[in-house]
């Protein structure tokens, strides 16, 4: 189902949280326009669980604007459809992941380490193993579709005591990400911002890269900054995971700790090689708790995992990394 944010007697949002209130198996794609008010209603669409948004269409003709929104919805529906697919699937549901990443870690080293975060498998690779002895200094995160509502999950409950800074990237457009940041911020005890050019990094708080543009944090001396570019698009993203992963490496080395969650596409995968090359510790989300399993599922089947934790665990599991807890 495509709802429009402004409709006539209902609104999309309020369509939105009356679906919420009953029994369905309907998905839900947001029509939305590029304005501060569009960003704010879809962010709240988008944390009530509809699936994605797209912008509204504005070609010159209806012709353009009908190319345009068929595009952008096609993706996004097969990728509804895939998601549909694995959760009614009673092979999916009961697959256990720990065959195909022995099957990994075998094929690099002949042998696996295999432990638990909640419920779920960690997998720890022996041939590029996180040196217990460096706690990360950084905390990096990628995120696309699915990402509001899993985002609404996971920063809160962050302590207000963190102390390293955490760079986030969401796939999502100008303006967006400003509202993103503001809701997030308002439930938060971290601090949450939309990043901007040259913004010094501060401990405990979370820097989420502006729609259109790329995130790269750079070192000033001592310290660390952000810096915000128009440089090009990488994995047709912009801002791009694997661009501001490369970056987060670049200035923390061996002390960085990489999320992966839900999303489509594989953007994270390369930023998360560097952050292992480098030897730190990779996170990634795990199936069941995707609404699209795309990048995690990327990172996981290259053998980067070092965590394979579901949504309501990876916030817990970060404080741990993050105080030393190897388990």
């Amino acid at each position: 189902m495509t709802l429009d944010i402004e409709m006539p007697q209902l609104s999309g949002l309020q369509v939105l949280e009356r679906l919420q209130t009953m029994e369905h198996d309907t998905g839900v794609i947001m029509l939305s326009s590029l304005t501060s008010r569009g960003a704010t209603t879809t962010t709240q669409a988008l944390s009530l669980g509809a699936f994605d948004f797209v912008l509204k269409p504005e070609g010159r003709t209806l012709q353009q604007s009908v190319a345009e929104l068929k595009q952008s919805l096609l993706p996004r529906v097969r990728a509804f459809a895939s998601s549909r697919r694995r959760s009614l699937s009673s092979g999916a549901q009961n697959t256990n992941p720990v065959p195909l990443a022995q099957r990994i870690l075998q094929h690099s080293s002949g042998a696996t380490s295999t432990i638990t975060c909640g419920n779920e498998p960690l997998f720890f690779s022996p041939t590029i193993p996180p040196n217990p002895n460096i706690r990360p200094a950084a905390v990096a995160i990628g995120i696309s579709t699915g990402g509001p509502s899993a985002l609404m999950n996971l920063i809160p409950k962050l302590p207000g005591t963190l102390r390293v800074p955490i760079f986030l990237v969401q796939h999502m457009p100008p303006v967006f990400t400003r509202s993103l940041a503001q809701s997030l911020d308002e439930k938060s005890e971290v601090r949450v911002l939309e990043a901007e050019n040259g913004m010094p990094v501060m401990p405990g708080e979370v820097y989420i890269a502006p729609g259109g543009f790329q995130m790269k944090v750079v070192r000033k001396g001592l310290k660390a900054e952000i810096e915000i570019n128009n440089d090009p698009p990488e994995n047709s993203s912009k801002p791009s995971v694997d661009y501001t992963f490369r970056s987060v490496t670049n200035v923390y080395g061996s002390q960085v700790l990489g999320v992966i969650m839900t999303g489509m596409g594989s953007d994270g995968l390369n930023g998360c090689r560097d952050i292992k090359r480098n030897g730190g510790s990779v996170i990634t989300q795990n199936e069941s708790s995707c609404v699209v399993y795309g990048m995690p599922r990327a990172t996981f089947e290259a053998g980067l995992s070092d965590s394979v934790c579901e949504l309501n665990t990876i916030a817990p599991r970060i404080v741990e990394s993050l105080s030393g807890v190897r388990r």
